[in-house]
């Protein structure tokens, strides 16, 4: 029995650094009763290959560039390092939905990651982004973004969407859009701007819970995977059409879970006055006597008769009362008034 348990333990470093990770039955059973139906996926991990080639275009690498910042009378002075317009940034993945990156803003802390920063945190200077730049996979050149327009909505605070300056759609955003199986694909962040190959896992899953979700991500943590940002999707099995219902992230132990809904702002097409609008007052008020061209007698006529015809539509749907005397006695007056003129 000794003998059985050093060779698992020696031999489990091989299994989990192999390319499709296979769960260990101690594992397995941690994730019974989130495991999807039979006639569905099974929990272990795909190739890289596969993610390669169907998905890994919906994410980009993101470089997060920051500066040390404090006040000098009515200034911000802004410090750099060693020769550079930043002092430090760290390089995060982001994920495309409808052509906005999407990241959370906890990925947004570069400072946090920079053993350099910790030597100047207790001299009262503040860490403060600058620069957002951001490259495909598999590429070195990095562009700038910026936060989408104000046009924009995002309706979860812990989100941030940037404009993307290419066109690439990514995955859509569609709201309770179920088109096919879940998936939790997740990515272990970049060590620098050139890494091209991010380690990533991707687990068919059975429910969106969180306490399920987090109880997958820590089995994997417990089998070697270390993961700190991505996505889960629904599509069918080809990845084809895939719509994305949450961004994940991990955050030390914490498993944080945002929803990417957005609404756009709406623009006036037209005004039109309602129909059965009630005047402020009826009074059909104008000097007939002093109106001499007929036609401009006739549209004065013309529209009386149609206030005197909303006024009784709202006649009807009032209660007794002073109101209802008052405009009864102003539509009397009207409706005189036009059979004198007519």
């Amino acid at each position: 029995m000794k003998k059985l348990m050093i060779l698992i333990f020696f031999v489990a470093p091989f299994l989990i650094n192999a390319q499709n990770l296979v769960l260990p039955k101690e594992a397995k059973d941690k994730l019974k009763g989130i495991h999807p139906s039979k006639d569905q996926v099974s929990d272990t991990v795909t190739s890289n290959q596969l993610v390669s080639k169907d998905l890994l275009n919906n994410f980009r690498k993101i470089r997060v560039e920051y500066a040390l910042e404090y006040e000098n009378g009515n200034e911000i002075v802004s410090l750099g390092k060693d020769g550079n317009d930043y002092f430090g940034y760290h390089v995060i993945y982001g994920v495309v939905g409808d052509n906005m990156l999407w990241v959370n803003k906890l990925q947004l802390l570069p400072w946090v990651y920079d053993e350099a920063y910790k030597l100047y945190a207790a001299d009262s200077l503040k860490p403060v982004v600058t620069n957002i730049l951001v490259s495909k996979i598999g590429s070195d050149d990095f562009d700038e973004v910026e936060i989408v327009d104000s046009n924009v909505e995002v309706q979860d605070d812990d989100l941030k969407a940037y404009a993307l300056p290419e066109n690439n759609h990514g995955f859509s955003i569609l709201k309770n859009s179920k088109k096919g199986s879940y998936w939790l694909l997740m990515l272990q962040d970049a060590q620098d701007e050139s890494s091209n190959n991010p380690n990533e896992s991707i687990i068919s899953i059975a429910s969106t819970d969180r306490s399920d979700v987090e109880s997958i991500i820590e089995t994997y943590k417990s089998a070697g995977k270390s993961f700190s940002s991505g996505v889960i999707f629904n599509s069918k099995s080809d990845y084809k059409d895939a719509n994305m219902d949450f961004i994940v992230v991990v955050d030390n132990e914490d498993v944080i879970i945002n929803s990417p809904l957005y609404k756009k702002s709406l623009t006036v097409i037209k005004t039109t006055e309602k129909t059965d609008a009630v005047p402020a007052k009826l009074c059909c008020c104008e000097d007939m006597e002093t109106i001499k061209d007929k036609s401009k007698r006739k549209k004065i006529i013309k529209r009386w008769q149609s206030e005197l015809k909303v006024a009784k539509k709202q006649l009807k749907k009032m209660e007794s009362g002073n109101e209802k005397d008052k405009l009864q006695s102003q539509i009397n007056d009207c409706s005189s008034q036009i059979k004198y003129y007519k």
